[in-house]
Formats: structure tokens, C-alpha cells, sequence
């Protein structure tokens, strides 16, 4: 089981939570002076594997690995995020869509489709 966190300078990381000790760590992107919202995990694809989803103060929205860390996808936009993004399956197509509060007020949908 793997506890993920974020911490300020853009990083996420995951923790072995039955050995207590950091599995990984990885930094989205130029360290900011900021606090990453905290990530959240979610099957996006639709084959029954999660996925975590993590995005920075500077506008970034990033897709991980959640056994490596490795980044899967990147989107960005030049405004600020301010909250985690929600994880949530409303269309018909197979996986969960990643919904993101820009500082602008605009929400942002995003489809994640694994490449092969």
C-alpha cells in the first residue's frame, strides 16, 4: 500500500506504508516557491489500474505513475491552480476524466488516453 503526498518546490512523492519509507519522489516541473495541491489517484484509462494526478501552482497538470513516479502526460496552461483536481467518469468512453479549477475561474477537462 502507498501513501502519495506533495510537498512545496513542486514535488510528489509516495510512501511504502508497510515499510514506512519513501518508494519515490518526483519534481513537476521548476522548483516555484509554492505548495503543490495534494495528488489524487484515479483509474483513468479504464483498465482497471490507477493512475495519480498531481498539479502545481503554476498552472501544470501531470499524470503519473503511481508505482514509479514517472510522468505519463503533461498539460499546461500560464494560470494558476490553487486546489487538488477531482477525478470523476462522466462520459461513456472507458476511464475517468481529470476536472481542473484554473485561478481564472475556468474548469478544465482533461481525457487521459494511455499511449502503447
Amino acid at each position: 500500500m502507498r501513501v502519495y503526498f506533495s510537498e512545496p518546490g513542486n514535488v510528489v512523492g509516495a510512501l511504502d506504508a508497510t515499510a514506512g519509507e519513501q518508494a519515490w519522489s518526483t519534481r513537476l516541473g521548476p522548483e516555484e516557491n509554492t505548495i503543490t495541491p495534494a495528488p489524487v489517484v484515479g483509474d483513468l484509462t479504464g483498465d482497471g489500474t490507477a493512475e495519480l494526478v498531481s498539479v502545481t501552482n503554476g498552472g501544470t497538470v501531470t499524470v503519473l505513475s503511481p508505482d514509479s513516479g514517472s510522468q505519463l502526460a503533461v498539460y499546461r496552461r500560464d494560470v494558476p491552480v490553487w486546489t487538488f483536481p477531482t477525478v470523476a467518469d462522466v462520459t461513456e468512453d472507458p476511464g475517468a476524466e481529470v476536472f481542473v479549477i484554473y485561478g481564472d475561474g475556468r474548469i478544465t477537462s482533461l481525457d487521459y488516453t494511455e499511449e502503447s
